[in-house]
């Protein structure tokens, strides 16, 4: 299992990542709404489809919405598996992996 640790932060930023900031999280003044038009989501790489499916289903017990189920996305590539939540606030999660089978 590969480690991600907080490499960076502030009181107002986390840099999150192995041995590079992978994501960067600010902290905003106010909540951003969800805007369901704009085609914003986020995309979280897992190390394995078991992984995918776990995270899917820790999203739906937590208060998300199903917006697409885990499974193979063939026509993105022929390993790409995914799955899709919205989250209690409205926004679009996915979380991938590109391993094979």
């Amino acid at each position: 299992m590969i480690q991600h640790v907080s490499i960076g932060a502030s009181d107002t930023w986390l840099g999150y990542g192995k041995d590079r900031v992978e994501l960067s999280v600010r902290l905003s003044a106010s909540p951003v709404p969800s805007d369901p038009s704009s085609g914003l989501h986020f995309c979280f790489v897992a190390p394995t489809r078991a992984s995918v499916a776990e995270l899917h289903a820790a999203g739906v017990a937590h208060g998300g919405k199903d917006n697409g189920r885990p499974g193979p996305r063939v026509h993105v590539s022929p390993t790409y598996y995914s799955a899709y939540v919205i989250d209690p606030d409205g926004y679009r999660l996915e979380v991938y992996c590109g391993a094979e089978a």
